[in-house]
């Protein structure tokens, strides 16, 4: 993603990353979290700290490090709200996409859909497409 298709979809990464970000406390996390987001988001073939606050406008190394490796948030309650955030967004298409694929699919290639469906989501192998939720976890888990 370049600088410009980043800038035309800014308000709505700006909503996504308050919903994401807003249990990791002090806004200097927030906002160096947003910046490490988008930081990703950017081309450039090198992820680590330094290029990445180099593309990143304010981007400011040894607050991304600190961010990064000793800011003391809690990862899990982001985790969960990304999970939660990527399943209400990415679910119903996907399951938009894979009823299409099944109904333009003749009955006798219905192993050929079933493995088309497990590439889009992302398994290499057919029992990593299937996913449980452990009792009391909002998320999902993929399992093998």
């Amino acid at each position: 993603m370049n600088s410009r298709e980043l800038e035309a979809c800014a308000d709505r990464l700006e909503e996504f990353l308050f919903k994401i970000l807003r249990d990791v406390g002090r806004s200097e996390r927030r906002r160096h979290g947003a910046l490490y987001v988008q930081g990703l988001l950017l081309d450039g073939e090198r992820k680590s700290i330094e290029p990445l606050a180099q593309r990143v406008p304010g981007g400011n190394v040894q607050a991304l490090q600190q961010f990064v490796g000793q800011s003391p948030w809690a990862w899990d309650p982001v985790r969960r709200l990304l999970a939660q955030q990527m399943e209400e967004e990415l679910l119903p298409a996907a399951r938009a996409i894979a009823r299409e694929i099944a109904d333009n699919t003749a009955p006798v290639s219905i192993a050929l859909t079933r493995q088309m469906i497990w590439r889009m989501a992302g398994a290499d192998h057919t029992l990593r497409a299937h996913r449980r939720r452990r009792p009391g976890s909002p998320t999902r888990r993929w399992t093998c």
